[in-house]
């Protein structure tokens, strides 16, 4: 194989190469967005979910269910839920590093916001000390 050949087969594997992370990246973009939608429609469905849920069974309707319809609506309580109810999103391990990073993100930015603006109780108590 000759030094020329040898360029033009390196050439072409570093294009085939970059292609392939445009191509990952657009992916990885792609799939981002579908489990941020799936975060948001667990969100919606686990909140809006009135003491039962896929999650934690059906049990409880079917007791106040039956002890409603004669009474009409008596003391329903919204089910708190937690992110060990989240069994959709928190199954993916990308979306889970994706969550990580956008935390990291957000106390990075909470720390800077927190270093530029002054502490209002220090400044007060050396204005009460001073008057």
């Amino acid at each position: 194989m000759s030094q020329s050949e040898s360029l033009k087969e390196y050439e072409t594997l570093k294009k085939q190469l970059q292609d392939a992370i445009l191509r990952k990246k657009t992916l990885d973009k792609e799939i981002t967005q579908i489990e941020e939608n799936i975060f948001q429609k667990e969100t919606i469905y686990l909140s809006e979910s009135n003491n039962s849920n896929i999650v934690r069974g059906f049990e409880t309707s079917n007791k106040q269910g039956s002890h409603n319809s004669s009474f009409g609506s008596v003391n329903k309580k919204k089910l708190i839920f937690t992110d060990d109810d989240r069994v959709f999103s928190l199954s993916s391990h990308t979306f889970v590093r994706h969550l990580q990073k956008k935390n990291d993100l957000e106390d990075e930015q909470d720390d800077i916001s927190n270093e530029s603006t002054p502490n209002t109780a220090q400044s007060n108590k050396k204005r009460r000390r001073d008057d």
